[in-house]
């Protein structure tokens, strides 16, 4: 049986969260590079597919798309405002010393924040805010395709399936980006998904079974698998909507999101990490502040882009954990106070707030 703490989360699921943290602001930290390209190919996916192992579906559709608005899009909404004040003051010094191009003014970032689509370019005060909104539309096009399909999984599957191939469609025909994300929330869909049926089919349970020795081969296999698959597979990016070859971004992605699920199940309990996996949302919203401002010190700076790799990888793993530690501090103070601006809410009688949905 899958281990779950007191507050009803699974430990796993907290481990994965974390690890795959870890890759997405290491991934922020180092914008470039074969390490780089590595992360990209599977850490959004493994975030929709743990999004989706984590999601309960309950009789009123509407009840859960406001439950959701609170818990992802207030976040969302109140960090990237925020965020665009600090970008319209230190943005353009960030944008110098990064040789970034990008609007700083104030209505830019407005229309960029109500727009919801990272494919603007108008979402630069906070690119990773994007991953909210497109999360929110995931789980309602989930919502939609569960009432519909009523319990029949083939039915379920095949709707999924569609709905990619519409997002797929829709970019190949160079259309305008959709607000929040649509066609990048249509192609990343069987991810949520797969993670949904995961956790409800008992498939998490069996695998969480086996020996711990074969977990960790099983991942090991799986990431080395990817890494060297992604190493020669043309680059993903999820803001910029560019998926090169599907067969590959979707076979990348399911090995690293596997293998980082296998991974988290074989490491057994470590409260730390789970801990880290609790504050995922924190993080999110928060870390590009640390991460600019190290960037642009030129001791880092230098550091993070020599021509040395194994140099340049400690340096963007330093700054990576740091960055995650100031955040997880910040967070636990305003959970304390607002604890809504971290997509928890308070019960209305006894227990612990709700956790956050990243």
């Amino acid at each position: 049986m899958e281990r779950r703490q007191q507050t009803g989360r699974i430990a796993w699921i907290d481990i994965a969260k974390a690890l795959t943290m870890l890759l997405v602001v290491f991934g922020h930290v180092m914008r470039q590079g074969l390490a780089w390209k590595i992360v990209y190919s599977f850490h959004v996916p493994a975030f929709f597919l743990l999004a989706g192992a984590t999601c309960r579906v309950g009789s009123g559709m509407g009840k859960q798309i406001r439950r959701d608005a609170i818990t992802i899009l207030l976040p969302y909404f109140f960090w990237g405002l925020i965020s665009i004040l600090a970008f319209s003051v230190v943005g353009p010094v960030a944008m110098r010393s990064l040789s970034v191009e990008a609007d700083a003014s104030i209505g830019g970032g407005l229309y960029g924040l109500v727009y919801a689509s990272p494919r603007t370019q108008h979402m630069k005060f906070n690119l990773p805010l994007w991953f909210l909104p497109s999360l929110f539309v995931t789980k309602a096009l989930f919502y939609g395709l569960h009432a519909v399909c009523h319990r029949r999984r083939g039915l379920l599957l095949l709707g999924t399936g569609l709905t990619a191939a519409l997002g797929f469609a829709y970019t190949y025909f160079q259309l305008p980006p959709l607000p929040y994300a649509l066609e990048i929330s249509c192609k990343l869909l069987p991810f949520f998904v797969l993670g949904y049926l995961l956790t409800h089919s008992g498939l998490a349970n069996r695998l969480q079974i086996l020996p711990r020795g074969t977990k960790i081969f099983g991942s090991a296999l799986l990431l080395a698998g990817t890494c060297a698959i992604a190493a020669f597979a043309p680059k993903i990016n999820y803001t910029s909507d560019t998926f090169p070859n599907i067969g590959l971004f979707y076979l990348c992605a399911l090995g690293g999101s596997v293998g980082i699920l296998l991974l988290a199940m074989g490491l057994g309990k470590l409260s730390w990490l789970e801990f880290v996996g609790r504050q995922t949302l924190a993080i999110l919203v928060m870390h590009k502040f640390p991460v600019v401002l190290f960037q642009v010190l030129p001791p880092v700076k230098r550091l993070l882009q020599s021509e040395n790799a194994l140099s340049s990888f400690l340096a963007g793993m330093g700054v990576t954990v740091l960055s995650m530690g100031l955040c997880i501090l910040a967070g636990r103070i305003i959970q304390r106070f607002f604890p809504m601006l971290l997509g928890r809410i308070r019960p209305s009688s006894g227990g612990s707030s709700a956790s956050n949905p990243v």
